[in-house]
């Protein structure tokens, strides 16, 4: 069970090359970008409930170090338009009903991620069905996701999120549950978040209609490191650590007066 470790040993220029998400799950594996870029890399995806640019599941005992996507951010204006584009980014529109995850880096994080920068731009849309739940992050979107017996340990430590994130006003007509959206990472779950920066801009539209965002246990949470800090199952209190983190870019949500609950909005932490 000794660690593998794979070397980047060059810059990787995605240009015209469709990368499917890939996973680290073998509980060894540690991928050392050894200060080198993925860039321009994108994809436009629909309809599935996880989506990525680089890793759909880092597992523990598995690792990225030292690796950038994205050579620049681009720009995104207060209004939630790329006036600029990225070189890379991720647009997804969730069609089907459920749990949504995005992520330009990795979307479930239990592994490690340590010195990474992620530059890729976020766009979230929905249509038809609206996911009922969407967790999103520049760096990683969950701390777990349908591991709910696991104890979960990943940590993002000194890392870096320039890339925007913006989710479009919702255009179904069935209420998303909850949205836990942060630059860093959306929800962290048992995570240790340590040393990390946020310079992208988040811009969340809940002014679509009243059934933007609906229930009694609706959780809205946008953060500018972290959206959430959730629980275990059947725990009553978190062990998630987070310190020594900075925010450095602007949140904005567009709230409607009719929202059936009231959105947690916090420039580390949304709740």
């Amino acid at each position: 069970n000794s660690e593998s470790r794979v070397l980047v040993n060059t810059n990787l220029d995605m240009t015209g090359v469709t990368l499917p998400a890939m996973t680290l799950k073998d509980g060894k594996s540690v991928i050392d970008g050894c200060s080198h870029k993925i860039y321009n890399l994108t994809a436009v995806k629909e309809g599935t409930k996880s989506q990525a640019l680089l890793f759909d599941f880092i597992a523990q005992g598995c690792g990225v170090e030292n690796l950038t996507l994205g050579n620049s951010a681009g720009t995104l204006s207060d209004a939630g338009v790329f006036e600029t584009e990225p070189d890379s980014k991720l647009t997804v529109t969730f069609t089907t009903n459920g749990d949504g995850y995005a992520a330009p880096f990795v979307v479930a994080l239990q592994g490690n991620l340590v010195n990474c920068t992620n530059n890729a731009g976020l766009q979230i849309n929905t249509a038809n069905e609206v996911n009922t739940q969407i967790f999103a992050g520049g760096l990683t979107a969950t701390g777990g996701r349908a591991y709910w017996n696991n104890s979960f340990t990943g940590n993002i430590t000194n890392s870096t999120n320039n890339g925007h994130i913006c989710l479009a006003e919702n255009v179904a007509t069935t209420a998303i549950k909850n949205l836990q959206i942060g630059g860093v990472c959306g929800r962290a779950i048992d995570n240790t978040v340590s040393g990390c920066t946020n310079n992208g801009t988040i811009y969340v539209d809940g002014c679509s209609a009243t059934t933007e965002f609906g229930g009694a246990d609706c959780c809205i949470a946008v953060g500018g490191v972290i959206g959430r800090v959730a629980l275990l199952a059947g725990s009553t209190t978190s062990s998630a650590t987070i310190n020594n983190n900075t925010n450095n870019a602007g949140i904005y949500y567009k709230a409607h007066t009719a929202l059936g609950n009231t959105p947690a909005v916090g420039g580390v932490v949304g709740v």
